[in-house]
């Protein structure tokens, strides 16, 4: 194939990835016209792996730097598009036509590719298929993005960023991530001290202290991700998080929440986490009736799958199960046993075989019982 021909170039970094590797490749043989990789010091069959499927292999020099990587392995490419993935990422089927008819749109220069970073979560519209423009480069030691060169590009040329029919699945945060505690502490260390008003950096900072077991250190980071947020004019959505975190981490260890979970939800009117978070918090003060319309709005969310975000995402447990338990709990609590079995049975369809609820639906039917008994006796 010629040049000329290149449509799509898949591009990634990777190192010791034998385990995920092949089935990466597989997942997009079809999909694009190259594939190129980086590999920064892989010492098991990486390289082979890839070479052995088409690949061309370059050796990158890793310097703590994800962006400054990835923006080598850019330049080897020689589509007119690029599709980034990671090898622990699987692209899900989809013809190569429907891909090229989606870019013969000469209005976009990147697309949206929905993400689903785990199982049993929600997707995320993320940018992962762009033009292969100069311009567009990744930025960032450790959460590297695309977002100040496109900014760039969009400025000067009358183009937009798309939504594809692309997913991918990601399938690396499914197995331990221990290993990578202290690599991603380090990182993340560089990275704030790179850019210190980065409020995802710092709340990630302090994901990673806590599951260092360091909670001081992470309750501190929490807190400068507060403040970074608090700082600015306009608040991204996956900024959020920071709040999500301290405010998660603080109901585990029994401090009030309520001041910041108002502060948070001022900021994200819409965001499902935070309505699942004050649900549990109208729970805890025994406030049934207030909390009741909060799981009410997740089941609606999950019902009309309202809730793929840009850079964000959420547990899919949150918009059934979990929202029915706690609905069934509601009504239980203020009497409404009729109500409470109602919702137990519909918590039971997305956890069959659970005998928890099987008990709990029982306990409803013996409370209805004792009502009519009682009923009686007044009659």
């Amino acid at each position: 194939m010629s040049t000329d021909e290149i449509l799509i170039s898949a591009c990634m970094i990777v190192r010791d990835e034998e385990e995920f590797l092949e089935g990466c490749l597989l997942s997009i043989k079809d999909a694009v016209d190259e594939i190129v990789v980086g590999d920064t010091g892989s010492t098991d069959r990486t390289r082979d792996i890839a070479r052995d499927l088409g690949a061309r292999v370059y050796n990158i020099p890793w310097n703590d730097d994800f962006s400054a990587a990835r923006n080598q392995v850019l330049e080897q490419a020689k589509g007119a598009w690029i599709l980034s993935i990671d090898a622990d990422e699987r692209l899900r089927a989809i013809s190569r036509s429907r891909i090229e008819l989606l870019l013969k749109n000469p209005s976009n220069i990147a697309y949206y590719v929905l993400m689903h970073p785990m199982r049993r979560w929600t997707g995320m519209w993320v940018i992962r298929l762009f033009r292969n423009d100069p311009r567009i480069r990744f930025k960032g030691i450790f959460h590297e993005s695309l977002w100040e060169g496109l900014q760039k590009a969009l400025s000067s040329e009358n183009k937009e960023i798309g939504y594809s029919d692309l997913f991918l699945d990601h399938l690396g945060y499914d197995i331990d991530q221990s290993e990578k505690l202290m690599r991603n502490l380090s990182l993340l260390l560089r990275e704030i001290e790179r850019d210190e008003n980065n409020a995802y950096s710092w709340a990630h900072l302090g994901s990673v202290y806590e599951d260092l077991g360091e909670e001081a250190r992470a309750e501190d980071a929490w807190k400068r991700a507060i403040e970074v947020v608090r700082e600015k004019k306009h608040v991204h959505v996956h900024e959020i998080y920071s709040y999500i975190c301290y405010i998660e981490w603080r109901l585990k260890h029994g401090k009030p929440v309520k001041r910041l979970l108002k502060e948070a939800i001022d900021y994200s009117l819409d965001n499902p986490h935070l309505y699942w978070l004050k649900g549990r918090l109208l729970m805890e003060e025994n406030r049934y009736d207030e909390a009741i319309p909060f799981f009410e709005r997740l089941i609606s969310w999950g019902e009309k799958q309202d809730f793929n975000r840009v850079s964000v995402c959420y547990e899919i447990c949150i918009f059934n199960v979990k929202a029915y338990d706690s609905l069934a709990t509601c009504h239980f609590r203020l009497g409404n046993y009729p109500e409470s079995r109602r919702y137990f049975r519909l918590a039971e369809k997305f956890a069959a075989g659970t005998m928890e609820y099987k008990v709990k639906k029982q306990l409803c039917e013996a409370m209805m019982e004792a009502e009519r008994q009682n009923a009686g006796l007044v009659e």
